[in-house]
């Protein structure tokens, strides 16, 4: 069987599983979303299909297609076994209940008033840069 973490990790075949959380869809909805033909989308829903994460129903002509949740559950595991002791102690803070800082917001300058700032080419007022590495 397909590994189900690498399956799901190409951006396209996530974003299809996102909108599949939302129910059954057919191949022509789901291809409304993307820039790609619907035969693309339909190799996509195969290699999901192929790998447990999405099960397919034919109505006539047409494929509609839903998450499966044994398949879904499956990702969930593999992505739950990377929190190991080490994570969860993390998550939990250092001993002494005192958290190390690990990014810092920069502040950038202002929109000049009336000007609105392109979030594609001017930097972002949240953009957040590493100030020391984690342990």
């Amino acid at each position: 069987m397909i590994d189900v973490l690498e399956t799901a990790a190409e951006p396209t075949r996530r974003r299809l599983l996102q909108l599949l959380g939302c129910g059954e869809a057919s191949v022509g909805e789901l291809a409304e979303h993307f820039p790609v033909s619907r035969s693309a989308i339909s190799q996509h829903l195969l290699l999901l299909a192929t790998a447990g994460l999405v099960t397919a129903r034919k109505d006539g002509r047409r494929r509609y297609y839903s998450l499966d949740p044994r398949g879904m559950s499956r990702l969930r595991d593999s992505l739950e076994s990377f929190w190991t002791g080490v994570l969860l102690d993390r998550r939990a803070g250092p001993p002494g209940g005192r958290r190390r800082r690990a990014c810092r917001t920069i502040q950038q300058p202002r929109a000049s008033q009336g000007e609105i700032p392109c979030p594609l080419t001017s930097p972002s007022s949240s953009r957040l840069t590493p100030t020391q590495p984690f342990p």
